[in-house]
């Protein structure tokens, strides 16, 4: 479902926690954000799938993300 093309490099081994994610996102934490959830799709309900193919698709076409998405982004990221 997820098209994503990057490597995950050290995503795995070291991620964000909710106390140390960037209050603005840089686009590599964007990138490493996306690598980590796409490797553990089953943490997410139906509509959190959907939207973070949703926006993956979106940030690998234009590399921006709304403030809204950035925000939801954010609070699906806390599950990880």
């Amino acid at each position: 479902m997820l098209q994503l093309a990057r490597s995950i490099g050290l995503v795995q081994q070291e991620r964000y926690s909710e106390s140390d994610m960037p209050e603005d996102l840089t686009d590599d934490a964007i990138d490493d954000i996306l690598d980590t959830i796409a490797s553990d799709l089953a943490r997410l309900n139906k509509w959190e799938l959907s939207f973070i193919a949703s926006i993956d698709d979106q940030w690998e076409r234009k590399r921006h993300l709304s403030a809204s998405q950035r925000e939801v982004l954010e609070r699906i990221w806390e599950k990880y």
